[in-house]
């Protein structure tokens, strides 16, 4: 994910990205496949994207994987009162032919039956309607409806609603259960009937559980009610002004947190008990209809069949508590679910998020409009984050023309090794069917060509540690010689001598781990070439020794007669120390050849075939074990050594 990021990045950086901006979006959408692992950033142009794209970029963590189909349930949240702002709605209205439509329509609906048009109300200067409940209610009606218009639009449809107060008149809107004019006939005459509750009434969020808080307003019932339940620790409380006063002094003074609501109507209280008559006259006729989608009661606390939503419900509706803690309490229940709160700015997301945390679950909560912000922008950042969290999102919904096919970041690929970590017992390749200098045989399609890999270790084979380069163990010059021989032997070459052999780099056996050793051998029309190396990490290999084999009868045991051996045993070598070695002082690099790394004596440069005297040092079991040779005179000792291969 972050090299995905980086490339587009990169791609945002390039000349003239921002006039490919749209293009480049519309591509990434709906020409791309999309993967468990996801981002969403949103913009305006490239350099807002670039900053979105680094703000995520470091704070990726595992929150950003979604299996394949794990779809998360999606339950659209309405609330009361609360989100309203001068000047919300402006720019949907004006760029979202959707959310204009919806609302066009809900207009003509709330003008038949309230004499006044939530679009003038909204465009307007003046903010007058805000502090009248008989429009402001509408208004806000209007607008929860438009936005479900528009998440629908994009192809987010809801799996649940529910609502809050006045907002589950919208929500059975959305959920099939009331139809426009019934909904909107519900919404103009509740707040028309409420206008001259105006200044009798207070509301205040005390932080008491609804059993607390009911105890507490033992011998005031008549007065203040519980008005709303929003979390276990949050309830709202409705009413008299002075009884309420009176009860906020004494739960300031036990220390328990107090803020009065900004409104003069008290909903849900003994206040709104005469409307009951004339409500229930203004909804006659009402025509609910069964539920299309899945709506939760925030008055019964149960699932909504649909035609209980008649009259005598919204008297409820107005009058009896809203229980919102407990309907979002069954709404956790099941999978993983992303609650969309629909309104122009957030009023239950804190308490959503809250009991979202208690419960450890993974759900979010995302809104629908921020006050004073870009309102697209906010509502394409919920969409992203629904994305991220699986939802299968309909891209080509949000592009009004089909974008044109543009170059796009290409996917990078995570590439992970997978090396079996050897054991002990196999560490030079003692397991059943493997060599004991090369390992265990890898299959190979390729035509004459094969593969061994062994693997190497100081607990394994002890005698390594012998040949050391100040305090770095290197693997003998050698055992790669033998390896390279053993190699040919293996396949059934016969008789091969080793040409053109080149050290490129030491192979350095960790003192605490393995070294991992694949010897490649290919034939040739002349013979073999050999290549040995190590993994370097990703998919890079380090070679430490290449040669080249080769035909030689001469390097067969028994070629040089006894007599010959037996002659040059008896006579005197003759010769200076100094054509044995260069130099015979210690090398500044300090090489050190312990006794399991010195078990022949130097043997002189000769023109003819030489010996020289092999000592077997009580090794380590573990160590292979080598069949002695002639070596090769002068004229091969440069590019070339004979040897045979070892014997397990």
């Amino acid at each position: 994910m972050r090299a995905l990021v980086g490339a587009w990045r990169s791609r945002l950086a390039e000349p003239d990205a921002d006039l490919d901006l749209t293009d480049l979006a519309h591509g990434a959408g709906v020409r791309r496949a999309h993967h468990p692992w996801r981002l969403a950033a949103v913009g305006r142009d490239c350099a807002e994207l670039d900053a979105e794209l680094a703000r995520l970029e470091a704070g990726l963590d595992d929150s950003g994987r979604r299996d394949p189909g794990a779809r998360p349930r999606v339950v659209f949240v309405f609330p009361g009162q609360g989100s309203q702002w001068a000047g919300m709605s402006r720019q949907l209205l004006a760029r979202e032919p959707a959310f204009r439509a919806a609302l066009q329509a809900v207009d003509a609906a709330v003008q038949r039956h309230a004499g006044f048009s939530p679009i003038a109300a909204l465009q307007s200067e003046e903010a007058a309607w805000l502090g009248r409940i008989d429009h402001l209610q509408p208004v806000l009606f209007a607008v929860q409806v438009a936005l479900a218009a528009q998440w629908r639009a994009w192809g987010v449809v809801p799996d649940a609603v529910v609502g809050h107060s006045m907002g589950e008149i919208a929500a059975a809107h959305v959920a099939g259960v009331l139809d426009l004019d019934d909904a909107a006939r519900i919404v103009c005459v509740r707040s028309r009937l409420m206008r001259p509750l105006g200044g009798r009434g207070a509301m205040a969020v005390v932080e008491l559980s609804q059993a607390a808080a009911r105890e507490r307003l033992r011998g005031r019932e008549d007065r203040v009610s519980i008005a709303v339940s929003n979390s276990p620790r949050s309830t709202v409380l409705s009413g008299d002004p002075d009884a309420l006063e009176q009860l906020l002094g004494e739960l300031a003074g036990d220390g328990v947190f107090c803020r009065k609501v900004k409104v003069d109507v008290a909903s849900h209280s003994p206040q709104v008990d005469p409307l009951r008559a004339p409500l229930l006259t203004a909804l006659h006729g009402l025509a609910p209809r069964p539920a299309r989608v899945p709506m939760t009661s925030t008055v019964d606390l149960g699932d909504v069949a649909g035609r209980e939503l008649g009259p005598e419900y919204w008297v409820r509706n107005l009058r009896e508590p809203v229980q919102f803690a407990a309907a979002i309490d069954r709404l956790l229940v099941g999978g993983d679910a992303v609650f969309v709160e629909i309104a122009p700015h957030p009023v239950l997301l804190p308490f959503v998020e809250s009991m979202i945390q208690e419960r450890g679950r993974p759900d979010l909560a995302v809104v629908s409009g921020r006050r004073d912000q870009d309102e697209r922008a906010v509502l394409l950042a919920a969409l992203g984050a629904l994305y991220t969290r699986g939802f299968p999102v309909e891209w080509s919904k949000l592009h009004a023309r089909r974008g044109r096919p543009l170059p796009l970041p290409r996917y990078p690929w995570q590439r992970t090794r997978h090396w079996i970590a050897p054991t002990r017992a196999a560490a030079i390749g003692k397991v059943h069917g493997a060599h004991p200098l090369l390992g265990g045989a890898l299959r190979s399609s390729l035509d004459r060509t094969w593969f061994w890999e062994r693997s190497l270790d100081l607990a394994a084979a002890p005698y390594l540690a012998d040949h050391r380069l100040g305090d770095l163990v290197l693997v003998p010059g050698a055992e790669f010689i033998a390896m390279a021989l053993a190699a040919a032997e293996v396949v059934g070459a016969g008789a091969y001598a080793l040409v053109d052999l080149a050290l490129h780099s030491p192979a350095v056996v960790p003192d605490d781990g393995n070294l991992q050793l694949q010897t490649v051998l290919r034939a040739d029309p002349d013979g073999f070439t050999v290549q040995i190396a190590s993994p370097a990490g990703d998919d890079a290999w380090q070679v430490h020794v290449t040669a080249t084999l080769r035909p030689d009868a001469s390097v067969l045991i028994g070629h040089v007669p006894s007599a010959s051996i037996r002659e040059a045993a008896t006579g005197p070598i003759g010769h200076d120390p100094s054509d044995i070695l260069p130099d015979p002082r210690p090398a500044r690099s300090h090489m050190t050849l312990r006794p399991a790394s010195r078990p022949c004596r130097p043997a002189p440069r000769s023109p003819a075939p030489t010996i020289t005297t092999i000592s077997r040092r009580s090794a380590s079991p573990t160590a292979p074990r080598f069949r002695p040779s002639a070596a090769c005179g002068p004229a091969t000792a440069r590019r070339s050594a004979s040897c045979t291969s070892p014997t397990a």
